[in-house]
């Protein structure tokens, strides 16, 4: 008998046979109303070849010919599925494909003359219980035909690194702090992109490599889901074993190790191979505890067509992906902040300007603040903060806290070294900006653009630390103030101020302006302070008392 399977719709014969329908059913069994009960919005068409059958899935038979009607059905709790005149079919656990297929060998000799059109008409429904670095972990929703990255995305998506970034922006606004300074504060961890698990119902456990997914990698290590499954999203960890890759690839890094894990894996992690690689001469490095193990060649040019595959990576390895002879190395820099289109562009060495790369970008954003815009350069620092830290420690204890805010001072402007000197509010402006032109970027620039900053952070020994709006035309002591004042083991003799812009810690005095975005800090006096400095009035006292009795004596 001909048949044929239509997938995810009804044929356009369902209109003309439903009258005989009505008259073919089975009691209990519903007919075609042209309504289904239930809305579901799938990620992607349903494939057959990975659908897996269960209790609750609704098909639709259509038969046309010798005998009419149309009968939805569903599959029932022992996975079975019947019509009239037809013997019962388990189809539980089969793919649609093979389902439907089994349907046919079992059915269509008992409507001879009769064509027998079976359609998955409605999908069943589970839940699936999700748990560890997302979001927001518990129960949720699925269907066979959702896979792990769209409930986690369902679930408020993974604690990544882009997450946090979100979750403290108003923090990271300040000068003074950074994502990992936030981190060590708040004891948190990243979700593993990595090594996730779905855990199926029979225990069987299951890789899930979302970066791999995310890159490309198309959805081997994203799978479908089925009834009673969990999923497992673990925190990485502080120590876990790496991979590196670099050359002629898109995204460059060092990467979470995977059990498992071959050069095309890394490859695919790293967003594949640039047009100018030599895929013909990628360099596999292995070290031991001590030293380089040894390097070896190889061509991935059978293993990306799969005639074969690469050697297993171990935690460690470096994957280096040569350039072809003769072709430059791709340099581009990064853009982020209030621009329209954040991201990576490519450049020309002593060629591609600032002003270039935000033409490209699309432009400022309308909250964009160009002065606290930065060109930032990454420049050997020659381990400048190590030294200054064992000077520290060598400083006799009473002199520390005043070599401390040094230390911290100076810090802060060497961290200042690796930045363009440009003023972006001058370097966009039509008459002004020429005069920035020569400076051109270098490949890995990073520029920042900030949003507008509406506040300013109080800091130290005052009553009442934290945010305060800010005012125009404002100084230091009116935010102190506001503040509550000076706490009783506070120094304002040495009260310091350092801006958004320049990032330089500044003595301020009465007239100087502060600025959106600025942290003001009044030190705490060390302990037994105030009798410190009585004993030194009282010794400048005594010798002064000293000098003036000797030109007494001498002028007498």
């Amino acid at each position: 008998m001909l048949y044929s399977v239509s997938f995810g719709q009804i044929t356009d014969n369902l209109s003309s046979a439903m009258e005989s329908s009505n008259k073919n059913m089975l009691p209990g069994l519903e007919a075609f109303n042209g309504k289904s009960e239930k809305s579901i919005a799938l990620e992607e068409p349903v494939d057959g070849r990975s659908y897996i059958v269960g209790p609750g899935d609704v098909f639709g038979i259509l038969l046309r010919g010798g005998t009419e009607a149309f009968y939805q059905v569903p599959v029932t709790p022992e996975g079975k599925l019947f019509i009239p005149m037809a013997p019962m079919v388990k189809i539980d656990g089969l793919t649609l494909d093979k389902a439907i297929a089994h349907i046919h060998q079992s059915w269509d000799n008992k409507f001879p003359g009769t064509v027998l059109e079976i359609t998955l008409f409605e999908i069943r429904t589970f839940r699936v219980t999700v748990s560890g670095a997302v979001v927001e972990p518990g129960m949720y929703e699925a269907t066979p035909a959702d896979r792990v990255a769209g409930l986690l995305a369902i679930a408020g998506g993974v604690k990544s690194r882009d997450y946090y970034l979100e979750v403290f922006k108003d923090n990271l606004e300040l000068p003074v702090r950074t994502l990992d300074d936030i981190k060590d504060e708040y004891n948190f961890n990243y979700a593993s992109m990595r090594n996730c698990w779905l855990i199926r119902r029979s225990g069987e456990l299951i890789h899930v490599d979302l970066l791999h997914y995310r890159r490309g990698g198309g959805d081997k290590k994203n799978p479908t889901l089925l009834d009673g499954d969990k999923i497992v999203v673990n925190y990485i960890s502080e120590n876990a074993p790496t991979t590196e890759i670099g050359g002629a690839v898109s995204i460059p890094d060092e990467y979470e190790w995977v059990e498992g894990d071959r050069i095309e894996d890394l490859l695919a992690i790293a967003g594949g191979a640039l047009p100018n690689a030599d895929l013909t001469q990628v360099t596999l490095t292995r070290f031991n505890e001590v030293s380089i193990e040894g390097s070896r060649i190889i061509d991935m040019t059978p293993v990306l067509s799969g005639e074969t595959e690469s050697p297993e990576l171990l935690p460690g390895d470096l994957i280096f992906v040569k350039y072809k002879d003769g072709q430059a190395e791709r340099k581009s820099v990064y853009i982020t902040g209030e621009i329209e289109s954040p991201g990576v562009y490519p450049i020309v060495d002593g060629v591609t300007t600032v002003q270039d790369i935000v033409k490209l970008a699309g432009g400022f954003t309308g909250n964009a603040f160009l002065h606290g815009a930065t060109v930032k350069r990454n420049i050997p620092r020659n381990n400048f903060q190590e030294r200054e830290a064992l000077r520290l420690l060598a400083e006799p204890s009473q002199q520390r806290q005043t070599t401390e805010q040094q230390y911290l001072m100076f810090q802060r402007r060497w961290e200042g070294f690796n930045r363009l000197g440009l003023d972006f509010s001058t370097l966009f402006d039509d008459e002004k900006g020429d005069a920035n032109n020569f400076f051109h970027l270098e490949d890995g620039d990073v520029i920042e653009v900030p949003n507008q900053k509406r506040s300013v952070l109080v800091i130290g020994t005052v009553l009442h630390p934290g945010l305060y709006p800010y005012i125009k035309d404002w100084t230091y002591i009116d935010y102190i103030r506001n503040a509550g004042g000076y706490a009783s083991n506070s120094r304002p003799g040495l009260a310091r101020m350092v801006s958004y812009e320049s990032n330089m810690w500044m003595k301020p005095n009465k007239k100087t302006p502060v600025q959106a975005g600025s942290v003001i800090l009044v030190p705490e006096a060390p302990p037994n302070y105030g009798w410190t400095m009585f004993k030194d009035i009282l010794l400048v006292a005594s010798q002064a008392a000293t000098i003036i009795v000797v030109i007494l004596n001498f002028t007498s």
